[in-house]
């Protein structure tokens, strides 16, 4: 097996000196899977005349493509990148450095996750699982219930030592649970670490004896999120690392056809997005934030020329934030793309530009992108104007506001006085700089 590091944002070409020189993609199947990726836009993989040429983007991961094993690194590494992810999703606290086996040196982020998983499921069997009210209707020789009345009567009375009952006892076997019991077993097929594999399926076997095992899909989720309710608010952790998991074995997971890959890649630009969202929910004081909501009244279908019928395109930001009068004071995109080092793509750039001129004149729409450097968002913000052609002038702004992971962290980690009041300030530095 040929293994090739990569990190994300990389692009390697075939030359003398490339570590993808002379390496060849075998079988049609493998070509197809390669072809696959790079139409997906999860990773770009062409075989060229002198070797491979690749093209990372925001998904992390390992894939194997015949007898090549590619492997990708975030940027957000060790402790931070584990601490911000239990943050992100509201994971329990793991001590990772009282237990040696899983230690941050050895433990990639797969496993990361499924170690994460295995201690919610375990929280989760030793509080108690949730319990659901069961609609049974059954003949029993104790009465329970109620007497199903209609059942005896056509009976012609009562002619057995049993009576027909009516019933509701509260059982395990429940879609959350059952879902959970999925989300195990599949876990202990994609580790390759036997003591975390013999720790999911020990939790497994506990959940068996109650809970029926069921195939784990998109639909099954969408009723999940709908059950989701106070009640079973306990169960939001598990079932966030069980959609990672599911999302990291296909490409586009949101259609029916997702495809299955012989590895596993993360979109951590779904992480950036969950990590800002939360930081802005928590810190943001005096301000309302909105996640994904539809811009209305920006475009509509002629009605003249509308002969289908269809309803006007909305767009969705990340992030609205309101003020207490409910004005619109930001417009927020998050971008897994380190924009100090990389240029901005073309694509990116017009869909802020179509955000900022939403908005009055003069105003702007921002890019939040993630770094590691050290970058403060005061000296190192970058802003593009954009002019009125006709008029002159600036019509409106797109902002390129960088937020510094390292110093989000810190704020996070930090306790006693004054920490509420310097993330609240970091939190509105990310917002209007």
């Amino acid at each position: 097996m040929q293994e090739i590091h990569l990190k994300e944002w990389e692009t390697v070409h075939p030359n003398k000196v490339s570590k993808t020189r002379g390496i060849f993609l075998e079988g049609d199947s493998t070509n197809k899977l390669a072809n696959r990726l790079s139409d997906s836009g999860v990773l770009k993989v062409y075989g060229l005349k002198d070797g491979l040429f690749l093209s990372t983007t925001s998904y992390v991961g390992k894939i194997v493509l015949g007898d090549i094993q590619i492997s990708i690194k975030p940027k957000i590494e060790g402790d931070s990148l584990l601490r911000l992810l239990r943050y992100a999703y509201s994971l329990e606290d793991l001590d990772l450095y009282k237990n040696t086996e899983y230690s941050t040196g050895k433990m990639n982020f797969h496993d990361l996750l499924l170690y994460q998983l295995s201690i919610e499921a375990n929280i989760l069997i030793s509080r108690g699982l949730h319990k659901k009210y069961k609609p049974t209707d059954s003949e029993l020789k104790i009465p329970r219930g109620i007497l199903n009345i209609q059942r005896i009567a056509r009976r012609g009375g009562i002619s057995k030592q049993s009576l027909p009952c009516k019933y509701y006892p509260r059982s395990d076997d429940n879609t959350m649970n059952r879902v959970l019991l999925a989300g195990l077993i599949m876990g202990s097929n994609l580790t390759s670490s036997q003591k975390l594999k013999g720790r999911l399926r020990r939790l497994s076997f506990i959940l068996r004896e109650t809970v029926s095992p069921v195939k784990l899909n998109w639909e099954m989720m969408s009723v999940v999120d709908m059950d989701m309710s106070r009640l079973t608010r306990a169960y939001q952790p598990s079932i966030s690392i069980i959609k990672m998991l599911m999302s990291s074995q296909g490409i586009d997971l949101e259609q029916k056809d997702g495809m299955n890959l012989p590895g596993f890649l993360f979109d951590m630009n779904h992480f950036f997005q969950v990590l800002i969202s939360r930081y802005l929910h928590d810190y943001l004081h005096d301000y309302k934030v909105y996640d994904e909501p539809p811009l209305k009244g920006l475009m509509a279908y002629d009605n003249n020329y509308n002969p289908l019928k269809r309803r006007p395109p909305h767009l969705y930001p990340d992030f609205i934030v309101r003020d207490n009068m409910n004005k619109v004071v930001a417009i927020l995109d998050t971008k897994y793309r380190d924009l100090w080092k990389l240029p901005l793509p073309r694509e990116m750039l017009y869909q802020l530009s179509i955000y900022a001129q939403s908005r009055n004149l003069g105003e702007n729409s921002t890019i939040l992108y993630p770094t590691t450097d050290n970058v403060s968002s005061e000296n190192n913000e970058q802003r593009i104007n954009l002019y009125d052609p006709i008029r002159g002038g600036v019509r409106a702004q797109v902002v390129l506001r960088p937020v510094d992971i390292n110093r989000m962290d810190k704020l996070l980690c930090m306790q006693g006085i004054g920490c509420e009041r310097k993330r609240a300030e970091f939190a509105y530095e990310l917002v209007f700089g």
